[in-house]
């Protein structure tokens, strides 16, 4: 090992004197030690440079803001963070006093600690929460826009250049309503015709019969099946939550069998009697004599088997059962009388099934047609007996029976026999051999679907659908997202939100159709409604304000809430006020609007829009709405401040400030004859900024003595001495917009004076004439008012804008010269 460490003490040595061979520097020999001393000089230099520079720096820039740096360094120097921050000292087991004491600073350092972290963290999520709240809102308003103008993408058109807003006035704009809409707003305003004289309406039998206009026959179609499904007079009271009831639901079932068996039979009748020679119709009329000949045209006998003979030449279950899809259960009745074979209880059972009131068998007899159904009919190959016996008992529900149900319409009709009404719209309470109102309609929506009925392709067939099944929340969402299909969904909510039986959102914002807590779905009218106003506000207000009414029908706070936001968006985008809200009279009188045809509280709804006009900084329209609401005070707030802005003029505001001004006068000389509300400082400093303008536009037309003669008239500022302690406490009776505009009235009256001064020092007006002691006595005059107001504006007690007292004592000064 001690031969290892010789060898790497030469190598080390050869490797040094390498090092330097041939170095023409000397080798300076210096110890550890001495190493460490000569890096610690330089250290120490280094430092106190960067120091000493950097102090320098600082002191400079914070010299020039009025900061005394050295003298902050020695308070912060003494600042002692160590009784805040430093760890408490440990204690003695037995320094009970000492535990207890550090036990107490611990507990309140950490509650200060957790509390400031809860408020950051507090601060921060309501940061976040705004920003999502806004992004929401901004994000429903950009999707309203582009779903009221039709844009199926985000493809936006070319940014318009911006022009200021003015109110628009449209006399030979074209309307922004297809035909469609037209027919339907024109039902809408006589709906609320009659509503506004105490008349009953039936919004959805007016837009029936004005369906029957539409080449879209499909439309009137789905028309005629609503007002089929709402005409159940016997029920008093239709709620969102009578449609969990087995009597409404029962009502539902009744009326969509009707509609459907109804057109069956026109149906029939068409197919009949367009082929009468073939279908050999004769005889007495009756339906059993038009199924027989319907059927020697429509019933393919050698596609299925049949059972229990013949009736006319026609399989007797065929007849059966087209009998009941045509409605009527007497005809078949009839047919079963005439039939050769013996149908054993199923005689009975149709005869029970004729009577009933509530179309469904009693439950003995239902019993035992199930049981047989079971043992007997369920294996039959005849499809129109196994058909037959599932319609009267409502059995099998499973079974679809596709060979006789060749359309969507047959099998909802044969499903609606096979369901029964109960009290909830719970799916799957009816067990597996029995099929609710609500398995019906689940099985139509979710299970089936909009692929199942191809939905796109024939998007009335499967609203139809879902009508009959009383799903209409969920019909008209499907119907809102068709393009072409809007106006119509909008006409079908607000039909079915006046009949009460929808289940609507709590708030406008959010999606269409949403879900409560019991996962039953709800539809947002009001935002239908508002975006379908926005593709014609602008050219049709008068009918745009009629929808909006039907909002107000909405029960509850709701309602009126969703009236008022349209007619406030309706008014703001069309700027039509005075057409729409009414407009003052110069003798304080209101000329009334087109929203007081509906006999509401208009100021009300005048003053949420003026709320509206304030916020977007509609500040001139704001002014006229408020005045229309009888919110004087508003009105005087808001002038105030708009005057003050323009009140001294310059380049760029003149016909903003001439436009300010006749609007003031008028409303000054208004209510001065009339009356207002308005607080008595806040008219005060109004009536003060109207006298005002003309003191400031004397003095653009160069009248000195006039603009002075103002000045005296509206004691705002002293002119002599013993005034000044009297128009300073005079301020506190002001409003800070006048408290604003001081400076300038005092700098003009300032000019005035000098003016005066040098007018009456030139000679150049009839002072020249007074005698030599007049003249020196006139001059003196002005100077004690010049100083009269520099005392007035060092005794205010507030600070004057920095070079406001150095211009007042400069024109002084010239003054003294």
């Amino acid at each position: 090992m001690a031969d290892g460490f010789e060898d790497l003490a030469q190598e080390a040595e050869q490797l040094t004197a390498n090092v330097h061979a041939g170095t023409e520097l000397p080798r300076v020999q210096r110890n550890l030690q001495q190493i460490a001393q000569a890096g610690q000089r330089l250290w120490t230099k280094a430092s106190i440079a960067d120091t000493d520079s950097t102090d320098v720096k600082a002191s400079l820039l914070l010299g020039s803001r009025g900061f005394d740096l050295p003298k902050l360094s020695r308070r912060l120097e003494n600042i002692n963070a160590a009784k805040s921050f430093e760890p408490l000292a440990p204690v003695r087991d037995t320094d009970i006093q000492g535990f207890l004491r550090n036990e107490r600073e611990n507990a309140l350092l950490t509650a200060i600690e957790e509390t400031r972290r809860s408020t950051f963290a507090a601060a921060n999520d309501c940061h976040w929460n705004c920003v999502r709240q806004e992004w929401e809102s901004e994000k429903q308003r950009i999707l309203q826009a582009l779903v009221s103008q039709g844009f199926d993408s985000l493809t936006l058109p070319p940014e318009a250049p911006q022009t200021p807003a003015t109110p628009s006035h449209p006399t030979n704009i074209r309307s922004s309503l297809d035909p469609v809409e037209a027919v339907y707003a024109r039902q809408v305003c006589v709906r609320n015709d009659k509503a506004v004289n105490g008349l009953h309406s039936n919004l959805a039998g007016l837009f029936e019969k004005a369906a029957e206009k539409f080449t879209e026959k499909s439309a009137s179609e789905s028309w005629r099946l609503l007002s089929a499904l709402l005409d159940t007079p016997h029920l008093r009271q239709r709620t969102p939550e009578g449609r969990a009831t087995a009597s409404l639901q029962a009502a539902f079932i009744r009326q969509g069998r009707r509609f459907l068996e109804s057109g069956y039979l026109d149906f029939m009748r068409t197919v009949v009697y367009g082929q009468l020679s073939a279908a050999q119709l004769g005889g007495i009329p009756s339906t059993q004599r038009l199924v027989t000949a319907f059927l020697r045209l429509q019933l393919p006998r050698d596609r299925f088997q049949t059972e229990d003979g013949f009736v006319d030449g026609q399989p007797i279950w065929a007849l059966l059962y087209y009998c009941l899809r045509c409605g009527d259960v007497d005809a078949a009745v009839q047919v079963l009388a005439q039939s050769q074979h013996s149908l054993g209880e199923f005689q009975t059972y149709l005869e029970h099934f004729a009577t009933s009131e509530t179309g469904w068998l009693p439950q003995t007899l239902e019993s035992r047609m199930h049981l047989e159904y079971n043992r007997v009919a369920r294996h039959s190959a005849d499809p129109f007996k196994r058909a037959v016996y599932s319609i009267v008992c409502g059995c099998d529900p499973v079974e679809n029976h596709a060979e006789v149900c060749k359309k969507t319409e047959d099998y909802i009709w044969l499903k609606l026999h096979q369901a029964q009404p109960s009290d909830t719209m719970v799916p799957g309470v009816g067990g597996a051999d029995r099929l609710t109102f609500a398995d019906l309609q689940h099985t139509m929506a979710h299970t089936y679907g909009e692929g199942h009925f191809k939905a796109q392709e024939r998007p009335w067939l499967y609203f139809k659908v879902l009508l009959l099944v009383a799903d209409f929340e969920t019909a008209l969402e499907f119907l809102w997202r068709q393009p072409s299909l809007r106006s119509h969904a909008v006409h079908f909510a607000l039909a079915l939100q006046e009949s009460g039986l929808l289940r609507l959102t709590e708030q406008v914002s959010g999606p269409i159709l949403q879900r409560d807590a019991g996962e039953q779905p709800q539809i947002n009218v009001g935002q239908m409604v508002q975006t379908h106003l926005q593709r014609f506000a602008a050219t049709d207000p008068r009918e745009a304000l009629e929808y909006a009414y039907l909002l107000k029908s909405i029960s509850g706070a709701l309602g009126d809430e969703l009236f008022e936001q349209s007619v406030s968006a309706l008014a703001l985008e069309t700027r039509e006020f005075s057409a729409l809200l009414g407009e003052m009279n110069a003798d304080g009188s209101r000329k009334p609007g087109y929203l007081d045809k509906f006999k509401v509280d208009a100021s009300g709804v005048v003053r949420q829009v003026a709320n509206r006009a304030e916020a977007e900084g509609l500040l001139e329209d704001a002014v006229h709405l408020y005045d229309l609401a009888g919110h004087h005070d508003r009105v005087i707030s808001i002038l105030n401040k708009l005057v003050s802005q323009v009140l001294v003029g310059g380049s760029g505001v003149t016909s903003t400030r001439n436009h300010l001004k006749s609007l003031s006068l008028a409303i000054a000389k208004r209510y001065q004859a009339h009356g207002h509300s308005a607080t008595s400082t806040n008219m005060a400093s109004f009536c003060m900024l109207v006298d005002l303008i003309q003191f400031f536009d004397l003095f653009r037309s160069r009248h000195a003595g006039a603009s002075l003669d103002v000045l005296r008239r509206v004691k705002l500022v002293p002119l002599n001495e013993g005034e000044i302690e009297l128009r300073v406490a005079g301020l506190r009776q002001y409003t800070d917009e006048v408290r604003h505009v001081l400076p300038d009235v005092l700098l003009t009256g300032m000019q005035l004076l000098y003016q005066q001064y040098t007018t009456a020092r030139g000679g150049s007006t009839p002072m020249r004439s007074m005698s030599a002691v007049a003249d020196d006595s006139a001059l003196a005059s002005i100077r004690q008012q010049a100083r009269t107001l520099i005392t007035f504006a060092g005794m205010l007690p507030y600070c004057m804008p920095g070079d406001m007292n150095a211009r007042l004592v400069q024109m002084e000064v010239l003054m003294e010269v």
